[in-house]
Order: structure tokens, then sequence, then C-alpha cells
């Protein structure tokens, strides 16, 4: 009855037999890789292989809401040149449509908000400009905004409560780039036009992209002068602000002398800018590039030093950087191969080798929640890939309750984003927290419980007082943290939920305590507590989902426990103690910690 999902943790985790090769020779110390897995378990499901058949794919790119997957695709193919696809959180096709049919469509970008999507991208002498308010089933032409029929060498687009922020580079009559702003406001106007590099009349800019902040806009770019014929592949990163309605002095991002450019993503996490470059190096005529990344406070100028993320041959590849609801900073990036890193506030985790991609064409990475999205095309066979970073649903939002129509206290709350969302659990208190029900939509009538609708309350006969709570289950049963608690006063007596004895010192809540010692060698102690009588399983899990231990299968009465668990035959790392409480096989509670075995 257990369903335990198979998490990948670096090194430990599946992990393609060439890449493993890559780490041959070296010695890395153990205890470091116990560690370093132990802090940064990954958590991406299998990768599938969508029935996209896109053969000429170029350049696509990815946004994700509460609908789905909305993802373009540029191709070669001049008859068929920009497409877009609704896939849902399986990695299966929802919806396509054709979005642009002339030849020489390109740059195309997709963002958009829980409800509208927009495409932007180049042909001819405009930028084309379309929105969706129904998932991709029809699309509105908006306004083209002319850009001149110079070649274009990079797009970038990004949507707030502002609106959407567009950033574009263009050749000037000198055959130099300059790097052009421009905001779509809630009319779907074209307003604020900026040319960014308009600073330094020797200096030019090309690569944008933005980002943005409570009261900021934030574009990166790269620049070099105009007597210097290899600019375009490798000169300074900089950034500049739009601070409320003032554009700032631009900033140098990599060291003069020190350091290249030969792209940069900027991107806001909590109360920073991070930009991330291509560094240039060159040892005895072979160059490569350092991916590196620096960050200053949102509202300063000093930037930090530099950290090295990875090297790679090419960086037309270049990458995806977004910030997850939990504040963590995700990065994916590469040029032969794909990878994925993420920034805690403290520590960079260990690179996680995604999958091998098609050089030259580059991969799509969104982002919902504090789940992760990433679509590329494999090298060897031309075929889409898809993949999701897999994390619980954020707790349900604003939970109310009234009185409904029947009588009967009715709740209702914010639907979550994720489009892998399943159903919600309600929870209701009395003496103990009790699993009621679930739903698929965001009202719940508890019809066992009468609204009290006297006023004053006390004046109901036999009142008590009923709290509810809600969680957000996904597809993979990832449970969310509860959210707001609410009371309500209803007529009649605990025993309407089946309590017997109320208040005779039952547990509260359902909880799984962290065990104790950890790290362990080679036993060590796990604490776990009952609200209800329960049939319960505590099994022990290695970290590719192994089973290596059961020790508890059998009803239990209500209450709190403590078990010891013995490793002696087993080796030194991560393990997975996982508890699961149910009833008539309804699950009434699971959890699961990690563990530190070290011998």
């Amino acid at each position: 009855m257990l369903n335990v999902k198979r998490r990948e943790i670096w090194f430990f985790g599946k992990m393609n037999s060439q890449k493993v090769n890559r780490f041959s020779g070296k010695k890395i110390l153990v205890l470091f890789l116990i560690m370093t897995a132990y802090l940064f378990g990954q958590s991406w499901n299998n990768t599938v292989t969508t029935s996209i058949n896109e053969p000429n794919a170029v350049k696509m790119d990815l946004f994700t809401n509460k609908d789905g997957n909305h993802l373009v695709v540029q191709n070669s193919n001049a008859s068929n040149s920009i497409r877009y696809y609704l896939l849902n959180s399986s990695g299966s096709i929802v919806r396509s449509a054709t979005i642009e049919t002339s030849g020489g469509a390109e740059f195309p970008y997709i963002s958009g908000d829980k409800d509208k999507v927009y495409v932007v991208y180049k042909l001819g002498s405009n930028l084309k400009l379309k929105k969706s308010i129904n998932a991709g089933q029809s699309w509105t032409t908006l306004d083209d905004m002319g850009v001149g029929n110079n070649i274009c060498n990079g797009v970038d687009i990004v949507y707030d409560y502002r609106g959407l922020h567009v950033v574009y580079a263009m050749q000037d009559n000198g055959n130099d780039y300059e790097t052009y702003y421009y905001r779509i406001n809630s009319n779907d106007q074209w307003v604020d036009y900026k040319i960014v590099t308009d600073y330094d009349a020797n200096e030019v800019g090309g690569f944008p992209s933005v980002a943005v902040s409570d009261n900021r806009i934030h574009i990166g770019y790269n620049t070099g002068t105009e007597s210097d014929p290899f600019w375009n592949l490798y000169e300074d990163a900089k950034s500049r602000d739009k601070y409320n309605t003032t554009w700032q002095t631009p900033q140098q991002v990599n060291s003069i002398g020190k350091e290249t450019s030969a792209r940069d993503k900027v991107q806001v996490r909590t109360d920073k800018l991070y930009v991330f470059f291509y560094d240039l190096l060159c040892d005895l005529g072979i160059c490569g590039y350092d991916l590196k990344v620096k960050s200053r406070d949102l509202d300063g100028t000093a930037w930090s030093s530099s950290t090295k993320l990875n090297s790679v041959n090419n960086p037309a590849q270049f990458m995806g950087a977004e910030q997850t609801a939990n504040s963590e900073l995700h990065v994916v990036y590469g040029d032969w191969e794909i990878y994925h890193r993420y920034y805690n506030g403290t520590i960079w985790s260990p690179e996680y080798f995604l999958n091998f991609i098609q050089p030259g064409v580059t991969f799509g990475f969104s982002y919902t929640s504090n789940d992760l999205y990433c679509v590329w095309e494999e090298r060897f066979t031309n075929e889409i890939k898809y993949a999701q970073y897999d994390a619980a649903p954020l707790a349900p939002q604003n939970l109310t309750v009234t009185q409904s129509i029947d009588d009967h206290p009715e709740l209702s709350w914010d639907a979550n984003t994720e489009p892998d969302l399943d159903k919600y659990f309600i929870y209701k208190y009395i003496n103990d927290w009790v699993l009621i029900g679930s739903t698929t939509n965001t009202v719940y009538e508890d019809t066992d419980e009468t609204y009290c609708t006297a006023q004053p309350p006390a004046e109901c006969t036999g009142t008590r007082q009923v709290t509810y709570r809600v969680t957000a289950v996904d597809i993979q049963s990832h449970e969310s943290d509860y959210s707001n608690a609410v009371v309500v006063v209803v007529i009649g007596y605990a025993s309407k939920i089946g309590i017997d004895n109320p208040g005779a010192g039952k547990i509260i809540e359902y909880s799984l305590d962290q065990n104790y010692p950890n790290p362990f060698n080679p036993s060590t102690q796990i604490s776990y507590s009952l609200a209800n009588d329960a049939d319960v399983t505590v099994k022990i899990y290695d970290v590719l989902g192994t089973e290596v231990a059961n020790l508890v299968d059998e009803s239990q009465a209500a209450g709190s426990y403590d078990i010891s668990f013995n490793a002696n035959n087993l080796s030194s790392g991560v393990y997975i103690y996982r508890i699961t409480a149910f009833n008539n096989e309804r699950i009434l509670f699971t959890d699961a910690k990690r563990m530190l075995l070290m011998k």
C-alpha cells in the first residue's frame, strides 16, 4: 500500500554511464559526497519523450502556469516557422497551434501570469506580439512594434504586475548593436521606449536579458566598443536598472582586465540581483568558457566576487535562471549536455546532469511555486524531451468558512497554481485533527456539521467550536503544508465525528520527528505521534528507493512512539525513513525524513 517515490541524489542517484566516466580518476572524499547528497537531494522526475515532431528546431522557450507548460518552438522550415504547444505536467500534448507561418521569424519568447500568455518574436522589421487568455485555445494578434530590418541578436521578456517587459538588441546604422526596452501595459500597448545603451556613443550592447523586482527593472547585456571587431564574441557584462521611472547609471559586472563575457543573464533572488555570465579562457591556443555568477543588493553598486559554476565549450546554448517560491535560485545551462544547480542563500548545490542536448538548439526552462520544468532536443534522437523537478505544492491560501444554503459550514480557498495539482485534503479539529475528505474543487461543504445561526452563538443549544484547515496534493502524492485555520461554531457534540471520549488527552497532531542522533553510527532513535488509531508502517529506504528495513507494520493506538533502528548491516550514506498511517486504505498521515549513517 505504501507508494514511495524514487528520488535521485547527486552521485548516488541515476546517472548516465558516460557522465559517470567524467569522474573517473578523480579522488573525491566519500564523506564530502555523503554530506552533499544529504544536503542537496534532487527530485527530477523521469525524463519524458514528448510526441512533438520538430526535426528542424533551432530555438524554444517555456512558460508554465496553472494550465500547464506553454512551449514555443522556432524551426528552420519556412512554411511552419513558429509552433505553440501546451503540455500537461506529465509531458503530454493538450493542444497545439501555428503561431507564425511566414519564413524568417526568430527569437520567440513566451511569458505571462496565471491567466494570460504572451508570445513575442521578431519577423522582418517588426516585433510581433500575440496573446491568449484561454490557455492557447485562441490567439489575439496585438499591435506590432516596428524595429527595422537590421539584424537582431537577442530578445527576452518577463511579466509582472506592471505588464510585459521586452528587451531586444538590433544593429544600428553602423552595424553595431544597441539594446532596447519596451513595456506592454495593461491595455496591451507598447510604452516606455528606451535605448538602454544610450549612455555612451562609443559603446554597443547585445544579447540582452531582463528581470524584475518590486520597483525596479533589471536589464543585462554584453557591451564593448565600436573599435573592437570582436566585441560581440567576448567583452563586458553590464547591467542597468530602471528604478520606478528613472533609469540608473549602468554597472560593470565582470572584472575589467580579468574577466570577459560571452553572454549574460540577470535574475532576482529575494533582495539581490544575480548576473550569470560566460568568461572566455584560453590556454595554449585552446579556448573555453567558465560559467560564473555574481550578485549585488537590488539597490546597490558593489558586486560580489564571482563563483564558478561550470565550464563549457560553446556559450551559445546559454542558460535559464528562475527563483522558486522557497527563495531558491535555480539555473540550467550547458552546450552538449544540460545541467541543473540551485542556490539556497548559503551554498550552491552540486551539479546535476539532466541529459544530452542537440547543440545549437536552446532549451526551455520555467517554474511554478517550487516545481521546475525543462524541455530540450536530445542530441542523438532529435526528440523533444521534458522533465519536471517535482516539489510539494504550496499551502492553499485564504481559507474562509461561511454558512451554506443548507446551514452547513462551507469552506473556500484560492486555487493553487501548480499544473500537477491532483486534489485538496480537508482536515477538521475538535479534540484532535481528522482527515474528513478531499475535493478537486476549491469549495467543500461539511455536511456532518450544522452551522449555528443564532446571534450571539451562545443562544444555540449544545454548541462547540470546530477548526478547519486544508492541504494541496499533487499527482505524485506530495502534500503541502497546512493552510491557515478557520473556526466556526456548530451545533452538536464531538461524538458526531466518531470521537470517543472527547478531551481524554489524545495526541493533537500526527508528527514524525527527526531521528536522534543524526548523523548516527550504528543506532538511532525515531519518534512519531498518532492522532488516531491507525494501521502504521515505518520503513527505511536507500536513496534509490530500495527498501532496506521494515521497522513497524501493525495497528497502533493513538499516542507517542519511540523505535530504535540499528544500521549495523548497512554501509555509510543517506537513508530515508517514512511513516504511513492509514485506516481502511485511506491515508491519514504520511511523512518522510532523511538521516545520515557515518561509519
